[in-house]
């Protein structure tokens, strides 16, 4: 498996050029000013990689409140009370490790698509959704 990836890299750099397989950066900053209240912002997690700590500090600088959960069996109830706390009082809920909790995540976008649809106005301006995951085949 290493090997293809190294063999797959070197294809990508040989026919596209090396800034087709350079990480950059994620400004997370500029996400938040491009997402609404509505729309998740979801970091697919890689090994070693992991976005807690700077989402927490942007939340610092803008004077936000992150209330955040790690997702996993039993977890569902306590962040759908995130989520209602959240939309109303405009804090950022951190949803963590979201392939843990895959039933959440389908019963989510049902959530945020009623909220959009038929209250909007009771969700609050200032409200994101942040969610971390591995990628997994049935993530919706």
């Amino acid at each position: 498996e290493d090997r293809a990836l190294l063999c797959v890299q070197d294809f990508i750099i040989e026919v596209l050029g090396k800034r087709y397989i350079d990480s950059r950066p994620l400004d997370l900053r500029a996400l938040v000013e491009e997402a609404d209240k509505f729309t998740p912002i979801i970091a697919l997690l890689s090994q070693g990689a992991d976005p807690t700590g700077a989402i927490n500090e942007l939340a610092k600088r803008k004077k936000k409140q992150v209330r955040a959960i790690s997702m996993g069996q039993g977890q569902e109830p306590a962040a759908r009370k995130l989520l209602a706390l959240g939309t109303q009082q405009g804090n950022w809920v951190l949803l963590q490790n979201c392939h843990l909790g895959l039933k959440m995540m389908e019963e989510l976008e049902g959530y945020l698509q009623i909220k959009r649809v038929n209250e909007p106005e009771e969700v609050h301006e200032d409200f994101r959704l942040w969610i971390t995951c591995e990628p997994h085949p049935r993530f919706p």
